[in-house]
């Protein structure tokens, strides 16, 4: 997972966001977005 690569702070509520909306395409973009910023 990249937020768990990355070791940002916020990696539970990345994954929860990608659990729940990761099968929409809005909900992958904005967990993504999330797992790729800067720590």
């Amino acid at each position: 997972m990249v937020a768990a690569n990355r070791k940002v702070p916020n990696v539970g509520s990345v994954i929860v966001i990608n659990l729940f909306l990761g099968w929409t395409f809005v909900g992958w973009v904005v967990a993504l977005a999330m797992a790729m910023r800067s720590r």
